[in-house]
């Protein structure tokens, strides 16, 4: 199973930890992230945000920009299986504007970079995510 990891800001975790300790249902930070970003994953955006606060064709244009994404792929160096699945992967998207491959001992790290609309973004993380017997994924949208 790969390992998805992000960047929590000071702020966030000062928060987290006051959630922690006022409410018994969260044992700790991981158990309050886990519920946090499934919540946010099944809320719709305007949802999240508050329909009241922005307008719903201000939402559906920031959706649809062009955002930039790079996701980072380790994998064992010779697995020829994983190897035509990216592939394959790297054909039906046309947002890849690059694509780079480090090599270290028995790993290689391959690296994406994308351009295109924040759903597509998510649509190719999920797939590479479905991909068995990665070592690790890591991504960041800006």
């Amino acid at each position: 199973m790969p390992i998805m990891s992000f960047s929590v800001s000071d702020s966030l975790k000062e928060f987290l930890k006051k959630l922690v300790e006022k409410n018994p249902s969260y044992k700790n930070n991981s158990v309050v992230m886990r519920d946090a970003l499934s919540r946010l994953r099944n809320a719709t955006e305007s949802e999240f945000l508050g329909s009241n606060l922005i307008p719903e064709a201000t939402i559906e244009d920031n959706m649809e920009s062009q955002v930039i994404g790079n996701i980072i792929v380790v994998l064992e160096k010779y697995n020829e299986n994983i190897e035509r699945k990216l592939a394959k992967l790297e054909h039906t998207i046309s947002s890849v504007r690059g694509k780079h491959c480090f090599f270290y001992k028995n790993d290689k790290t391959i690296v994406y970079i994308l351009e295109d609309s924040l759903p597509n973004i998510h649509a190719f993380i999920t797939e590479i995510n479905q991909i068995e017997n990665l070592k690790n994924i890591r991504y960041l949208i800006v």
